[in-house]
């Protein structure tokens, strides 16, 4: 958890650096995909978080900007091999165009509890990301698991080296998808204990989830692309306006 001002008293700027604008509809077209990372980068978010097949779509859009690139790995169920998923996230960082992976936890290790397998799958991930210099994040799927399994798997991927722990894919055919509960997330940053960073993702759609989860104190956010407009309040367009104004003030 890192120490900040209160949400309210942030500017939009520093709110939008906490972003990581998710792009991941299947069935766009390569003009549709290339409109949102520029609104990606009109905002200045974190991260324009992707599938892998755009990547160098992505990549020339976001070159020189403050937005980096991010992209998904065996997602978004993580039920690939172990052996495919490291080739996977070799043959994405090996690029230099990847700044960030986005990789989906071995999920039903985690509801099995088999704890050693699921924390050594995320440190041999977390070990290419970092042979390469890309920031790894792993997703638990917290909609899937209990209070003490999501403990648990926090503690595995901070055993792991993971960077950040990452709360959902947005994906989960469940009855059961709320997305980053205050319960979830203090129960990841208790366990993380400073040694990880924890990331909120899936059903945050509006300003006073935003300013819900920067207080209790997640380090990054996955937005929706469709929904950074509607959190945020103002256009692409307006945002210059507006990027050093508090994002409590309107």
């Amino acid at each position: 958890m890192t120490q900040r001002k209160r949400a309210e008293e942030m500017t939009y700027a520093e709110i939008t650096a906490m972003i990581d604008f998710a792009i991941l509809e299947p069935a766009w077209t390569e003009e549709t995909v290339a409109g949102y990372v520029r609104q990606a980068v009109a905002y200045e978010c974190a991260l324009a978080a992707m599938n892998p097949a755009p990547l160098d779509l992505t990549a020339e859009i976001c070159r020189g900007s403050r937005t980096r690139v991010g992209v998904s790995c065996d997602f978004p169920f993580g039920q690939g091999t172990p052996e495919a998923r490291l080739l996977e996230a070799e043959c994405y960082c090996r690029t230099g165009k990847v700044d960030e992976l986005d990789f989906v936890a071995r999920i039903w290790q985690i509801t099995s509890h088999n704890y050693d397998a699921v924390t050594d799958d995320m440190r041999a991930i977390a070990d290419v990301c970092r042979e390469h210099g890309v920031t790894s994040k792993v997703i638990i799927e917290t909609d899937a698991l209990t209070l003490d399994e999501v403990r648990r798997a926090t503690v595995c991927a901070a055993d792991a080296g993971v960077d950040f722990v990452k709360t959902s894919t947005g994906y989960l055919k469940s009855d059961h998808r709320v997305g980053p509960t205050p319960e979830v997330i203090r129960t990841m940053i208790e366990a993380a204990e400073g040694r990880i960073k924890v990331k909120a993702s899936s059903v945050i759609r509006d300003k006073a989830k935003v300013i819900e989860l920067v207080n209790l104190g997640v380090d990054r956010m996955g937005i929706g692309c469709t929904s950074v407009p509607a959190v945020l309040g103002v256009t692409p367009e307006r945002y210059r306006e507006v990027r050093d104004e508090p994002f409590g003030s309107a």
